[in-house]
This record gives structure tokens, C-alpha cells and sequence, in this order.
């Protein structure tokens, strides 16, 4: 097999992922940060969900504090990614 590809989902800053993956035998041969479009996505949820608020149709109760309660995750997730709390990136390594 020419590549493998795999998702690692962590908690860590993106250099400590590739520090990791050089202990275990891998050369790190880059690292990207593609904050960006995470942030965007945050964005679209947002939007999406301030679009069903206003949707002429009455969202019941519970539907309309779930829908907020998802607004205001959604503006704690769009905060952390500026605050470099939260981000998405990709880690190139390969077997010497």
C-alpha cells in the first residue's frame, strides 16, 4: 500500500499530535492548520439555525429552547476557535 490515511481526534495542540507521531517512528513532513473552515462551518450552523428562528411557522417549545440552546453553542464554538482554544488541522507523516 502506496498510503495510508488516518483521522486522529485529540485534544492536543497540532505540534504535540506530530511530536507523537515522531516518537512512534514517523517523519513529520508537514503540518497544516485549516481553522478556517471550521470556522466557517460554525457560521453555516449558526446561520442555519437563526434561519429556523425565524421561520414564519411557530417552532414548538421545546424545539425553540433546543434551537437556542444550539445558537449559543454554536457562538461558544465560533469564540474558541478564535481564541486558538479550538481548531482543526493535518498532520503529513510517513515510515522512514
Amino acid at each position: 500500500m502506496a498510503a495510508w490515511v488516518s483521522c486522529l481526534g485529540t485534544a492536543e495542540p497540532l505540534d504535540a499530535v506530530a511530536a507523537r507521531l515522531e516518537r512512534h517512528g514517523l517523519d513529520v513532513e508537514e503540518t497544516e492548520v485549516h481553522d478556517g473552515p471550521l470556522a466557517e462551518l460554525f457560521d453555516r450552523v449558526e446561520a442555519r439555525l437563526r434561519m429556523a428562528c425565524a421561520a414564519p411557522t411557530n417552532l414548538p417549545g421545546l424545539v425553540a429552547e433546543e434551537v437556542e440552546r444550539g445558537l449559543e453553542l454554536a457562538r461558544i464554538a465560533q469564540q474558541t476557535v478564535v481564541a486558538c482554544h479550538l481548531g482543526y488541522g493535518v498532520v503529513i507523516a510517513r515510515l522512514p
